[in-house]
């Protein structure tokens, strides 16, 4: 186990730039890293304090409902879902395709030392959100029923296992998309719809469970019997906190352990021969001389960050899912119809303001679609070759934001075009609809690389690293958010009179951003990305 731990500390240091902080020399740059840590922390502090009074809202409903036991319960779905969803979602990037794949296999250590470093870190991550979300459900438990110190001891120590189950079931789940894609020469291809498959069915497939009979739902007894049967884990974790039974808690953390010993010793047998596997590459059997064909460098470097965003899997992963959400909302609407879209996502004034919704909805969406917030980075230790290239920098840096573009708009026609159908939408908010969304799709593009180029993270073991885990792909998520919420937020306040002119005055609003930010990117940007 100690070169278990020696992994581990590595990847920690690294991952999360203790490295590069203790070796920083420049003190703008150690500055940078602290500001940028504690507005995580703060961050972390504000979600906290937010589920915590959540959970201390729904405590007084169930108490008087004599259920406060469902406390826990809703707690431990709430996180094996999320850690579920982030297993799935990050996994991929963890256990295959990582950077340091070649110089791990070459190390005296054993296969499965290097499997259990890699699953301890998708532990971490997970473990982050299962103190988030599940320290205040078991804290306002505590403070509700008046529990003493063996309860929170209990508690401090099942918090520990809650998510490992979960992300047990999210890494088999990889491990078989793994399995089966190695046996297509598209790889990527077959890992990238497998994983969307599964992320829509866990997004979609709740929510209809959960709405098929609102009177079982009622029943919160009959309910907790339902899920402690379907999950088993969930029945041993209420009995070691509600009644202090030290069997049950010995039982949940058996449970959680054991599976995972079972995964590493099946899945370090093929570990190898899947790595091996996904990081071949296929060439034309036969090869035949035709004539050379010549384009514009802007259209040759367009091609080549197209060809490499759909060769990495992690990478269209993370940075599609908006347009994947909006064409599942795009697919529900036109099949079910508005209302009842808005029924099932517990809106009741969306069919009132459909039109400001919808617009707000799928900005959202295309503000999630960022895959200029990690280009640069992901360039990696290469990116010399691409700044020693005989080409302009603005021309590199529209073959980027192009390649985002080609990702959002095209996707946008369709699903505003069959929104507008389904919503039987005039033809003048049709066309302000398609517009705001395009000019988010502008800036959205823009931002993610004036973001990326002041916060890159060149140096990198694995995707997942730059592509969810940098500072600039949060950022700019945020930025994103903002300029959706701000225009949204002056809506509700000021209540226009007539939507149409408000959206016109919004879209010009955006016209005006989109064309500042082209000039910082020409002036300030490209000074930026010569001094990289």
């Amino acid at each position: 186990m100690s070169n278990v731990k020696l992994l581990v500390k590595a990847n920690i240091t690294n991952s999360f730039g203790i490295n590069k902080f203790l070796k920083q020399s420049s003190k703008s740059e150690k500055i940078k890293i602290v500001f940028l840590g504690v507005a995580i922390l703060w961050g972390i502090i504000a979600v906290f304090s937010s589920v915590f009074a959540y959970f201390f809202m729904v405590s007084d409903a169930l108490m008087q409902l004599n259920a406060l036991s469902m406390l826990l319960v809703i707690s431990f779905i709430n996180i094996s879902l999320v850690s579920l969803f982030m297993s799935i979602y990050k996994a991929s990037g963890y256990l295959f395709s990582f950077k340091d794949y070649d110089m791990l296999m070459s190390l005296p250590v054993k296969t499965s030392e290097v499997l259990i470093s890699k699953l301890i870190l998708l532990y971490i991550a997970n473990f982050i959100i299962t103190i988030i979300m599940g320290l205040p459900s078991l804290i306002v438990y505590g403070i509700k029923s008046s529990s003493g110190a063996i309860y929170y001891i209990f508690a401090f120590l099942a918090m520990f296992f809650i998510s490992l189950f979960p992300m047990l079931i999210g890494s088999v789940f990889s491990f078989v998309l793994g399995k089966i894609s190695t046996r297509f020469k598209s790889t990527n291809i077959a890992m990238i719809i497998g994983s969307i498959i599964l992320m829509v069915l866990l997004m979609v497939v709740p929510n209809f469970i959960g709405n098929v009979s609102p009177e079982f739902i009622q029943d919160i007894t009959g309910l907790m019997d339902a899920i402690s049967n379907a999950y088993f884990p969930i029945a041993l974790y209420v009995n070691a906190l509600v009644d202090l039974d030290i069997i049950s808690l010995v039982g949940f953390i058996l449970v959680s352990i054991v599976p995972f010993f079972i995964f590493v010793y099946i899945f370090s047998k093929s570990f190898k021969s899947i790595n091996a596997k996904m990081n071949e590459s296929f060439k034309a059997s036969s090869y035949k001389m035709e004539s050379l064909k010549v384009s514009s460098a802007l259209k040759a470097l367009y091609k080549k960050e197209l060809n490499f965003y759909f060769s990495s899997y992690i990478y269209v992963l993370n940075t599609a899912m908006g347009m994947i959400m909006m064409t599942i909302l795009t697919v529900g609407i036109a099949v079910f119809g508005g209302d009842k879209v808005a029924q099932f996502l517990e809106m009741p004034l969306m069919g009132e303001f459909m039109a400001p919704v919808i617009i707000a909805i799928a900005s959202v969406c295309v503000c999630l679609n960022c895959t200029t917030s990690s280009s640069i980075s992901l360039e990696g230790k290469k990116f010399w070759i691409v700044k020693s290239l005989p080409i302009k920098s603005t021309e590199i840096i529209k073959s980027k934001i192009l390649v985002n573009l080609t990702i959002i708009i095209p996707a946008l026609i369709i699903n505003t075009m069959i929104l507008a159908v389904a919503l039987k939408i005039s033809m003048i908010q049709y066309m302000i609809f398609l517009g705001i969304t395009t000019l988010y799709a502008f800036l959205i593009s823009m931002t993610g690389i004036i973001v990326n180029l002041y916060l890159p993270k060149l140096e990198w073991k694995s995707h997942v690293e730059v592509v969810k885990q940098s500072a600039s792909a949060m950022i700019s998520m945020l930025i994103g958010a903002i300029s959706v919420a701000v225009p949204a937020l002056l809506y509700i306040a000021i209540k226009p009179a007539s939507f149409n002119t408000f959206s016109v005055i919004v879209a010009l609003g955006l016209l005006t951003v989109n064309l500042l930010l082209w000039v910082v990117i020409k002036t300030k940007g490209v000074r930026r990305f010569n001094m990289l």
